[in-house]
């Protein structure tokens, strides 16, 4: 994984980083009674994750290391790192000169999120790339992210996602919820007025409650009331409130062989040059359409293998 300069694990303290101090002539920069400062910023905040004093391993050498906390690695994502510096007549610099460091923190598998349609493994043996060959990976994770939603444009939520206080109008006995499909259901809210009754999932009509909902699989709430007899929602506009997970236990052999067709067929072209353009004459046979869905060319073939779970009609 050789496209970045650090590679940590999320919530990790270790590796520590370290890097050697050069000036814009690839010189050693003598550290001697000077001060580091370790910067590192994700890509897409505008203030710092980590502006902190390292440690100088050795001034005449140039050498600084920083070892970052919990807190410095809680969220994963990729960032950029630079070293700020002042030399002990209060010179000051930057390393590096031009550009930045970057630091990876890979998702740790105790803390939620970070789910993905395919492994790295299985996209490594679609592609014929050895598995200890670790040169692709960083790149491979990021186009894995960047397959996941052109696939769920097409099939719906796969990777589970938790719908927080999504809102339906009220008037008729039932919810189409409108992503699909539902796992479960962990809270519905109706307003009655400026009055909010939170309502009880029960398994069978006979156990109805005043205020009682039954979920029906893949993605429909139905009110229910005492007696086993199904009632409106509350009239008017965002009168109902639904929290739930939607997505797969486990991603459909259908989903999985797409996702990995898809992700073959928008990286080869960028790892075999002079290769002729998919679908064009003297390709390799691959049906195209012409039409790219959120940037990606999605082949026929491809849309097939998803289509058996394509997704909700409710979703627009």
């Amino acid at each position: 994984m050789a496209s970045a300069d650090f590679f940590i694990k999320q919530g990790n303290t270790t590796p520590v980083f370290t890097a050697t101090i050069v000036d814009n002539s690839g010189a050693v920069v003598n550290l001697t009674a000077g001060s580091v400062k370790f910067i590192m910023r994700a890509l897409t905040a505008q203030g710092t994750t980590v502006n902190a004093t390292a440690t100088i391993i050795s001034g005449v050498a140039g050498t600084v290391s920083y070892t970052p906390t919990a807190t410095d690695t809680a969220l994963a994502g990729t960032y950029l790192v630079e070293w700020q510096y002042t030399l002990s007549g209060g010179a000051t610099g930057t390393f590096p000169v031009d550009g930045y460091q970057t630091a990876v923190v890979e998702e740790n598998l105790s803390t939620p999120g970070g789910a993905r349609l395919v492994t790295l493994t299985e996209v490594k043996d679609h592609l014929r790339i050895p598995s200890t060959d670790r040169s692709h990976d960083a790149r491979l994770i990021r186009m894995i992210d960047g397959i996941t939603p052109v696939v769920e444009h097409i099939t719906g939520p796969v990777v589970q996602r938790i719908y927080q206080n999504e809102t339906y109008d009220g008037g008729n006995y039932f919810i189409s919820l409108r992503h699909r499909p539902v796992l479960s259901v962990s809270n519905v809210v109706e307003y009655r007025g400026p009055i909010a009754y939170t309502l009880t999932q029960v398994p069978t009509p006979d156990l109805g409650q005043v205020y009682s909902y039954m979920f029906e699989a893949p993605g429909r709430i139905v009110r229910r009331t005492v007696g086993g007899g199904a009632t409106t929602f509350p009239p008017g506009p965002d009168a109902v409130f639904v929290t739930y997970t939607a997505g797969f236990s486990s991603v459909p052999a259908n989903i999985r062989e797409g996702a990995l067709e898809l992700l073959r067929v928008n990286y080869q072209p960028t790892e075999q040059g002079g290769r002729p353009a998919f679908g064009a004459a003297g390709g390799d046979g691959d049906n195209f359409s012409q039409q790219q869905i959120l940037g990606f060319f999605v082949p026929n073939r491809v849309r097939e293998l998803l289509l058996p779970n394509k997704r909700h009609p409710s979703v627009a």
